[in-house]
């Protein structure tokens, strides 16, 4: 699994990435400090499975917003062509009122696509982030996972020896 892992500061960076690293040695964590590296790796060859940001970080140059509004605006151009965005997530020290109400000073009314995409801090932005990957872990091995029930009838055709 390939994570673009958006965040400013470095120690909180690298408490993630000791953290993943020990729980999730398989993860590729891909780090970037402000919005214009994250673009550039997000439009560069290699693709992520997840991307997770921070909220308060250097957004777009000129823009006046937190790197995390620049980004959200980044993914929504993907709404109207036919690439799909990664699955992504904000981890902020913000709750999730506040973070709206940051959108909506700025004339944008997110709260439907925002809807179960930020991850509270919390105690510590590691256990979060954690939590955060374990729980998309789950939830794409539950997409892969179908348990088809047993159809009787057609077990009962092919097993010789059965009426």
């Amino acid at each position: 699994m390939r994570i673009l892992y958006i965040e400013d500061e470095f120690i909180i960076e690298m408490n993630v990435r000791m953290r993943l690293k020990s729980d999730y040695p398989d993860i590729e964590l891909v780090h970037a400090p402000s919005y214009a590296e994250s673009v550039k790796k997000l439009e560069g060859p290699n693709s992520f499975d997840l991307i997770i940001s921070d909220f308060n970080f250097p957004g777009k140059k000129g823009s006046g917003n937190p790197g995390g509004i620049d980004l959200f605006d980044y993914f929504r151009c993907f709404e109207s062509t036919d690439l799909a965005a990664p699955p992504f997530y904000f981890c902020s020290n913000k709750t999730p009122d506040q973070i709206h109400t940051l959108f909506q000073e700025r004339g944008l009314d997110v709260s439907k696509d925002l809807e179960g995409r930020i991850y509270e801090k919390g105690a510590s932005v590691s256990d979060s982030i954690v939590k955060l990957v374990a729980d998309f872990k789950n939830e794409q091995t539950a997409q892969k996972t179908t348990i088809r029930p047993l159809d009787v009838k057609t077990t009962k055709q092919t097993i010789p020896g059965t009426p």
